[in-house]
């Protein structure tokens, strides 16, 4: 909820205002690609999975590193007169991306440029408002981000999230798959332990999961904050003691008001925490246990969805693809019972054609939604034998949901999954520091190296992982 509904409504301009700007940098940025990111080949990311042996151990042991993660405001401070010269700073950076709108529009559009060119040359004089707006936003205040920090370290000692997301790995595995999986508390003293009598013990593989981070990053005078979780997980095989897979993994929230943070004994806090550690132990099961399909470039015809296409309600945007701000909008259901279907299966490279022919079955997830972000799960079925579903628990009338379905599956005895559901546009924006918490395996001499995100990678289909609220599809009841 809003605290503050004038200076909530503020907030949402400047957020929407700053989306487009980021939005309209990265498209200017990608060198060669306007319309869609440009994704290149990918090495191999997992030097031979330990539980394809079917000879080997097929259970997995989950370790927990024990140290906590830190906590970090990720925010400029505002100084005595910052903001004007940050102001100015915005106007020019507007009036950049208008002139570089006006040149793209002549290229895209060629011949049809000239007729483009009166109502973007407005648009150059509003983006100077517009970056000027953006740049003010940009600037927290120092009190405000050493408050939120103090926070975020009061709710981590309440917290024993390393083991929390241990528990929640293993728990996934058990639920989504065949395997057993255990957490243990096996060589968590030394500081590069030896995974390999967990083999004598049962153990075919090891997942080693680790706490990084855990902070916010923020802008404006009245801040508005996003909390991210970082973490890192590696998998070893117990033959050799070696690692054969790791990725670098990052969650963000909606944003919101510093205050709504803080307030209740920062009940958001502790929830957004608990959220992020959960999903971040379901990707790391997705990536290093089920390999799930989606890490890799979609088609051109393919690009607004990731995972399974919604087919009833059928899926709306607003918004534009050239800048790759397309956003969803809900779609009106019959009922508070609603049918929701979707397609069969992904064709081709996003698939299991060609597979093997294994069980096929899927998973549907329905969220409130609180504030145009997830709120509670409030309905999921687990193991459906068709691409459609009859919602059997009654909704409420006149509310809006979040949902998303995915496709599992068993390939040569391998639980498979594909990505969950969701819209690969709006495109994520991450800074720098956080694109730097987003890295997966790149074998090379048959070692495992972290090989760095690139900015044409972060969308819900490639190496982003979470669904941000912004790409989940959505409905609404009579």
């Amino acid at each position: 909820m809003c605290d503050r509904p004038m200076a909530c409504r503020s907030g949402a301009t400047r957020r929407r205002a700053a989306q487009w700007l980021a939005s309209a940098s990265v498209m200017l940025a990608a060198a060669g690609c306007i319309f869609i990111p440009s994704v290149p080949d990918r090495p191999p990311t997992l030097a031979g999975h330990p539980l394809d042996n079917p000879s080997a151990p097929q259970a997995v042991a989950v370790v927990a590193v024990p140290a906590p993660p830190k906590t970090s405001v990720i925010a400029r401070f505002s100084e005595t007169g910052e903001v004007a010269k940050s102001g100015a700073a915005g106007a020019l950076l507007g009036g950049y991306l208008g002139a570089g709108l006006v040149a793209l529009a002549g290229l895209a559009a060629f011949p049809a440029g000239p007729a483009l060119l009166p109502p973007i040359l407005g648009a150059v004089a509003a983006g100077g408002a517009v970056g000027t707006g953006a740049a003010l936003s940009t600037l927290v205040p120092k009190e405000d981000a050493a408050t939120i920090e103090r926070v975020a370290q009061d709710v981590l000692t309440q917290l024993r999230l390393p083991e929390a997301m241990a528990e929640a790995v293993a728990a996934d595995i058990r639920k989504f798959s065949r395997l057993d999986a255990v957490v243990t508390d096996f060589g968590t003293g030394a500081a590069s332990p030896d995974y390999r009598p967990l083999r004598e013990r049962g153990f075919g593989a090891a997942i080693e999961v680790r706490m990084k981070e855990v902070g916010f990053v923020g802008s404006g005078a009245d801040p508005v904050m996003a909390l991210f979780v970082t973490a890192e997980a590696r998998l070893v095989d117990t033959a050799t003691g070696q690692p054969v897979g790791l990725r670098g993994l990052l969650y963000m929230s909606p944003q919101r008001g510093i205050r709504l943070w803080t307030k209740d004994g920062a009940a958001l806090t502790k929830e957004e925490i608990l959220r992020g550690t959960n999903t971040l132990a379901e990707r790391i099961v997705d990536n290093l246990v089920f390999r799930a399909v989606g890490d890799t470039a979609p088609s051109d015809d393919r690009f607004e969805i990731c995972g399974l296409a919604p087919r009833h309600p059928k899926p709306q945007w607003s918004g534009f693809r050239l800048f790759g701000s397309q956003q969803p909008v809900e779609s009106l259901v019959e009922s508070v019972t609603p049918l929701l279907q979707w397609e069969e299966r992904i064709p081709g490279p996003w698939g299991t054609e060609g597979a093997g022919g294994g069980e096929l079955v899927y998973d549907l997830r329905v969220w409130s939604v609180v504030d145009d972000a997830p709120g509670e799960l409030v309905y999921e079925r687990v193991g459906l034998a068709q691409p459609q579903h009859r919602v059997e628990t009654p909704l409420k009338a006149r509310s809006t949901y979040f949902w998303s379905v995915r496709l599992r599956y068993v390939e040569d005895g391998r639980t498979r999954v594909t990505r969950w559901s969701a819209s690969n546009t709006p495109i994520v924006h991450l800074g720098g520091q956080l694109r730097n918490a987003v890295y997966y395996s790149h074998v090379a001499d048959g070692t495992v190296q972290p090989y760095p995100c690139e900015a044409a990678d972060v969308y819900p289909c490639r190496w982003l992982d979470f669904v941000p609220a912004a790409n989940y599809f959505r409905f609404s009841t009579p």
